[in-house]
Formats: C-alpha cells, structure tokens, sequence
C-alpha cells in the first residue's frame, strides 16, 4: 500500500470531508455517546461485582424465577384437576341416576 496518497481524516478529499461531515451529525453524535455511556455502565457495574458475586446473583435470580414458573404452571394444573374432577363427578352422578332409574 502506498501511504503517499493516503490523506488523513478532515482534509479536502472524497471521503475525509464524508467522514468529518458524518462525525458532526448529530445522529451520529447521539449513537456515538450513548454506545460511550453504555459501555462506561457495563464497566462500572463490572467493577462492582466479581466473577463469584455475578455467579451467585445470576444462581439467585435464575432459582427465583424457576420457582415462579413452576408456582404458576402447578396453579394452572391444579386448576384443572380441579375442573376435571368436577366433571368425573357429574358423569358419575348422571350415570347413577340413569342405572337408578332402570
């Protein structure tokens, strides 16, 4: 590659004037700050916990939700049992009546 031609960012050629007017817009701008921001919170909240203390949050939380799922998904069994019974119940009535009636 030959750097003669090579012209740096901000001078007067095709894509340095692009690449200077794209960095001035502010778009640009609000996407370039705020990926600043984002990673600056990752790091720090990096920083805050350790490999063991995530290990341990990320253990609790998953145990947390775990037991949600399966409270709501036993409810809804249960629930169900419950209208199934019901109905076992009337069937066997109604069948009861019937061989009573004959």
């Amino acid at each position: 590659m030959n750097l003669k031609n090579v012209m740096p960012i901000g001078k007067d050629s095709k894509t340095g004037g692009r690449a200077k007017r794209m960095l001035n817009d502010p778009s640009v701008q609000k996407g370039i700050t705020t990926t600043a921001y984002s990673a600056s919170g990752i790091t720090a909240a990096g920083g805050f916990l350790s490999v063991n203390e995530a290990a341990l949050a990320i253990g609790i939380l998953s145990a947390i939700g775990t037991f949600i799922i399966n409270w709501v998904y036993k409810a809804k069994q249960n629930k169900r049992e419950i209208e199934l019974h019901e109905l076992e119940k009337q069937l066997k009535q109604a069948e009861l009546e019937q061989f009573e009636q004959s």
